[in-house]
């Protein structure tokens, strides 16, 4: 599970000032099955869909805390491979800006390129955001 680390590693840590989670844009109608998450082989794209419906999630229950996540696109890393079409400056420069931003009012919101971009709708349902965390403290045995 690519979202188990990131939520452990959130649990655990003294709360943050920021938090940036990576994503990537094919989270967009990625399949999710919350409620059987320790039985399911999350696949790549439904596990950037959960990171960000944890980013939602903390973001709606911690007005401290500016959670934001990122879409780095599609850059030539080994994983992306050297047939990747986006520029791997503007892929990391978001991650720059908002971890230097003072401005708490981009808490909750999805970037790619210093910029609010399109997410899946569903992880803004609220009912949803509460059964993962839940489900997640199930597995982890560790609540945010």
């Amino acid at each position: 599970m690519n979202d188990l680390a990131p939520y452990l590693l959130t649990a655990l840590i003294e709360t943050p000032k920021r938090i940036i989670y990576v994503s990537l844009g094919i989270h967009v109608g990625a399949r999710l099955d919350i409620m059987d998450l320790v039985h399911q082989t999350t696949d790549y794209s439904s596990s950037k869909l959960q990171l960000v419906l944890l980013t939602k999630a903390l973001a709606r229950l911690n007005s401290d805390i500016v959670v934001t996540a990122v879409d780095p696109g599609w850059v030539p890393t080994k994983m992306g491979g050297r047939m990747a079409t986006d520029d791997l400056t503007e892929g990391y420069m978001t991650q720059v800006w908002l971890a230097t931003l003072e401005d708490k009012s981009v808490s909750g919101n999805y970037f790619h390129h210093k910029k609010l971009s399109r997410y899946d709708q569903r992880a803004d349902d609220e009912h949803l955001q509460n059964a993962y965390l839940q489900e997640l403290a199930s597995i982890t045995k560790v609540k945010i």
